[in-house]
Parts: structure tokens; sequence; C-alpha cells
């Protein structure tokens, strides 16, 4: 770091220069934020609401982890499977089609699979008056004093699934991903 009175280089950790004795702008205390007679006070006001603080929350399961690498697997093997179904249909051996069928099956489910994971939660920020559900695609806010969860479930292993709606669209947020946040919402939902 040069020094912005003597020009000298000096290491940035220091709170002075040692060669002039001028402070360092880094450790210089911020100057006051009143605003002048003309100002407006919006420019800090926004500032604020930028800097809000939250939570934020990563899933700890594999699958949500690994989202990305599994959808383009899943797609070209679905891809590639459903080639290879229609050229066993189209052998006409009547033996085939059923083997073409179970082939044909196989991509549909996985190409279901991946229309579902599209509402994967994949990120969760928690703020003071709302929560933010992060999926591949977009960001869903919701209050945390009006929302009601859609459903609350167990599964087979007795791990709370909390199901929220919003636009016809299903955003489950289970104990295996997000414990943390699910421990927070069972003090908020089943109380």
């Amino acid at each position: 770091m040069f020094c912005p009175k003597c020009g000298e280089n000096y290491n940035e950790a220091e709170p002075r220069c040692p060669w002039c004795d001028a402070e360092n702008p880094i450790f210089a205390e911020p100057k006051s934020l009143e605003p002048d007679e003309g100002d407006s006070p919006e420019p800090e006001i926004k500032a604020a609401e930028e800097k809000e603080e939250c939570l934020t929350y990563k899933p700890k399961s594999w699958k949500q982890n690994a989202f990305t690498a599994y959808f383009f697997a899943c797609y070209f093997v679905a891809f590639f499977l459903g080639f290879f179904g229609i050229l066993i249909l189209l052998s006409f051996e009547k033996e085939f089609i059923v083997v073409g069928l179970l082939i044909l099956s196989i991509p549909a489910t996985i190409f279901f699979e991946l229309y579902d994971s599209k509402n994967w939660v994949n990120e969760i920020k928690l703020f003071k008056d709302r929560f933010v559900l992060c999926t591949r695609y977009d960001e869903i806010i919701f209050p945390i004093d009006s929302t009601e969860p859609y459903k609350i479930e167990n599964d087979v292993f007795g791990r709370k699934i909390f199901i929220f709606c919003q636009n016809g669209q299903y955003y489950h947020i289970n104990e295996r991903g997000f414990p943390e946040v699910t421990e927070i919402m069972k003090k908020l939902y089943c109380s």
C-alpha cells in the first residue's frame, strides 16, 4: 500500500505509515453520515434495506448438492434409452415389443423425475420477517407471519417434511436436507 501523504510503500496491515506517521485510510474512522440541509435521507434507507441480515442454509443431502451433474447424466441416459427403445419397437418382432416398451418406460420415469426436480429447494435464506426458497430457476418469498405450510408430513424415518405451495407449485423442505431450518419451522408451525 502506498501512503497518501508521502507516497512510500508500506504494509497495509499497519495502522500508520512508518515514515511520515500518516494514518492508514483503511483504519481511519468513518466520517459522519449526517445529511446536509439539501440532501434527502432516502439513499441511506435504501442502503439499510440492502444490508438486511439473513441466514443462508445449503442442503445437506447429496442429491440436492449434485443436482446439475445428476440432471445432465439422467437426461443423456434417458435420451439414449428412449432412442434404443424406439429402434426395438420398429423392428416389428413380436418378442421385442414388450422389451421395447419396458425400455421406453425407463426414460419416461427419468424425465418425470427431472421435471419434478425443478422445484427442489437448493438454498434457504431466512430473514427476520420472511424466508426465501431458492430453486434452480427462481426465488420464492414466503412471509413468516402470514404463511402456513400446505402440509406437514413425516417420512418413513419419522423426519418432518414441510410442504409449501405457491402458484400451484409445491416446495418440500425436509429434515434430511435442511435440519436447521426444519427445527426453526417446528417451533413456528408445530407448536
